[in-house]
């Protein structure tokens, strides 16, 4: 079965299985960013700056890195509650691995924490000898 996805220039390919993931709107990475992860030491740092807000803190998961791969996708610090991150598609065509990430705000006016957030998403996917491409709906063109 094949998928479109929404990009800078269609893609279509075979939809990825998500094994496990995490998500929220509180950690401790305070900047924005998209990131495939490939090895244990990468992964630890990354944990560990995502929880370290937490306490107690989580143990860190354990990941396969010969079979498995993490991608991570980090909004950035913002001043309220109300945004998000999520991964909403992964597709795995013959040259790459595309990564389809949505980004929300909260609607004006409307009611939220007054609190700092830092959302995220990181979820752990079956590893392929790809480059990963990060799309977002925002950077798609209309026709």
């Amino acid at each position: 079965m094949t998928y479109a996805l929404l990009g800078s220039a269609p893609k279509t390919g075979i939809r990825i299985k998500i094994k496990k993931e995490w998500k929220g709107s509180y950690s401790g990475y305070p900047k924005a960013a998209r990131l495939a992860i490939y090895n244990a030491e990468e992964w630890k740092d990354i944990w560990e700056k995502v929880n370290a807000l937490r306490l107690p803190k989580p143990e860190l998961p354990k990941i396969n890195f010969e079979k498995e791969m993490v991608i991570a996708v980090f909004m950035g610090e913002r001043h309220s509650g109300g945004y998000s991150i999520e991964i909403t598609n992964i597709l795995k065509t013959e040259k790459e691995i595309v990564v389809a990430v949505e980004e929300k705000e909260p609607s004006f006016g409307s009611l939220r924490t007054m609190a700092l957030t830092s959302p995220y998403h990181i979820v752990v996917i079956k590893k392929y000898p790809l480059a990963v491409n990060f799309q977002s709906p925002q950077n798609s063109q209309e026709e």
